[in-house]
């Protein structure tokens, strides 16, 4: 089950251990919250320009943090469900 998220993600989620690592970034487990579940948060760098690695086809989507969009990685010439957060800092 999905669950919106609004607020700060450092105060909602505690990384516990990282399970995973991809071309996109790790996984960890956490521990949210919110809920007293554990969930898998995928940490993507917040660095280059997406519209670089990616052509963004089409919105498919949107949530409490950004839009899901369907997109081409010239990387592995895949298609993808990417998610754009704002980064700051």
């Amino acid at each position: 089950k999905l669950i919106p998220c609004s607020g700060n993600p450092q105060t909602i989620f505690d990384l516990l251990e990282m399970v995973g690592r991809g071309a996109y970034g790790a996984v960890w487990k956490a521990l949210d919250h919110r809920t007293g579940s554990h969930v898998a948060l995928k940490l993507i760098p917040c660095s280059g320009n997406p519209q670089t690695i990616f052509d963004l086809l089409e919105m498919v989507g949107r949530g409490a943090y950004g839009a899901v969009w369907k997109a081409l990685d010239h990387r592995t010439g895949s298609h993808v469900a990417l998610k754009l957060i704002p980064c700051s800092g």
